[in-house]
Formats: structure tokens, C-alpha cells, sequence
């Protein structure tokens, strides 16, 4: 069953990770990703890459370190991201999606992500490295709303005119974000250029999915929601 799946994956920062498990395990043999970005110095404190990769696409050097793992894989690249234009194609292409995995970090996308996942009655998965928080929406099932119900059917064509950082907040709830999470928020573009991430949750994320992933393309049910992994709080860690 697994051989015979594809898996995309939209975003190759927190996604990589995802996309590096999933290649070691063989949860697929079939991959697409996405992901328009160059690597960056800010990305090394997440992702295993080299210096000498700055300024290389992340989906080829992606690729790259997957087809080392096991050179028989079948991975399509988009470098260019997803857009309205190629999102159809991800879907569907040459190899139909199985599920899809939402790394990314635009709103626009993550709608439309949504959007065809329903349309083409697939799963999708979403991990947030604060907290530890896994989003399951399984559209297999016809009536699952959009974003657990987050999304009302009635403003999804207005949403999609407006901007990404619009669209963004829909999908961030701050009543369920860590003490640290909060106050890194209000610093972006003052102490802190983006949202911080380490290794340890992106990678601790990436093994989140593609457990989740692995069941979910067995059959195995996973009821859709919002499910916390938090190792601090499991830690009895107490946040200064």
C-alpha cells in the first residue's frame, strides 16, 4: 500500500524534516514538494544542510539528500512554490496525491491547500513546532469543514482576495500558543527577523506527521482535530 502512495509535501523548512522521515522509513515511494525558497543561513539551526547549500533551492537540495537515502524514489519538484496556477497539477499530475502535508507559510496557500484536498477527497496534515501541535483533517470523509470548522463555507471565496497575513491569523490561535510562542510573536520585526524554530520541535514535528501519515494511508482511522505533543509540558518543564 505504502509503495504504491504519493505524498505532497508544500514548505521544505519544517517540511524537510517531515520529508526526511517519510524517505527513511519509505512511507511513500511516490513525492511531490514544494517550495520556492532558497536556503538561507537563519535555516541551519533546523536543517541538517551545509553551508556551502545557501543560496540553493530547498526543494533540490531536498531531493538530493532523499535520492542518496534511496535512489529509486520518484520525486516532482516544484521550485517555483504552489500557486493557483500549478496547484491543480499537484494534485493531480502524473500521480494522484494520497495526502498532503502543509509546511508552508503563506495563508493563500494553506486555503487552497484545503480547499483541493476536500475537492479531491484526500487527508492533510499540518504540525506546528510550537507546542507540538498536529492538525489532522482528514477530507476523505465529505463533510469535514474546512480547518475544523475554522473556516466558514460562506467566506472562502472572500478570503482567498485577501492578503496572505490576513489569511495567516485564521490559522493562528494565540489562546492556545505557548508563553514563549506569544511573546516571540509580538517581536517579529524588532528583536527577531521570523517566528523561531529549532531543531528539536521541527524534528520532533516530522516524526509526528509521518507517524500520523503512515496509519492514515494503512487505513487506520485518526479521528480529524488538534492534538498537542508537548514534550515541555510532559517534561514538567515551568516556562521563566
Amino acid at each position: 500500500v505504502l509503495f504504491r502512495s504519493t505524498i505532497g509535501v508544500v514548505g521544505m523548512s519544517v517540511g524537510f524534516s517531515v520529508f526526511l522521515t517519510m524517505v527513511m522509513e519509505r512511507t511513500a515511494e511516490n513525492f511531490k514538494i514544494a517550495d520556492f525558497d532558497l536556503l538561507s543561513m537563519s535555516n541551519l539551526n533546523r536543517l541538517p544542510f551545509r553551508l556551502a547549500d545557501t543560496g540553493l533551492p530547498k526543494v533540490e537540495i531536498a531531493k538530493r539528500w532523499a535520492l542518496e537515502i534511496d535512489p529509486y524514489l520518484n520525486i516532482e519538484i516544484f521550485d517555483d512554490g504552489l500557486n493557483e496556477f500549478n496547484v491543480k497539477d499537484f494534485f493531480e499530475g502524473k500521480n494522484k496525491l494520497d495526502l498532503v502535508v502543509d509546511e508552508c507559510d503563506s495563508g493563500n496557500i494553506k486555503l487552497l491547500l484545503r480547499i483541493f484536498a476536500r475537492k479531491f477527497r484526500i487527508p492533510l496534515l499540518m504540525e506546528t513546532s510550537d507546542r507540538g501541535l498536529l492538525d489532522v483533517e482528514n477530507y476523505q470523509i465529505s463533510e469535514e469543514p474546512i480547518f475544523h470548522g475554522r473556516i466558514n463555507e460562506s467566506e472562502i471565496e472572500d478570503l482567498l482576495e485577501k492578503s496572505s497575513s490576513e489569511i495567516l491569523m485564521r490559522f493562528i490561535d494565540l489562546s492556545t500558543a505557548s508563553k514563549r510562542g506569544k511573546e516571540s510573536m509580538l517581536e517579529i520585526g524588532e528583536s527577531i527577523d521570523t517566528w523561531p524554530q529549532l531543531a528539536s520541535d521541527v524534528l520532533h514535528g516530522g516524526a509526528s506527521v509521518t507517524i500520523a501519515a503512515r496509519n492514515l494511508l494503512l487505513g487506520n482511522s485518526i479521528p480529524s482535530g488538534r492534538y498537542f505533543m508537548d514534550l515541555q509540558h510532559k517534561l514538567g518543564v515551568h516556562e521563566l
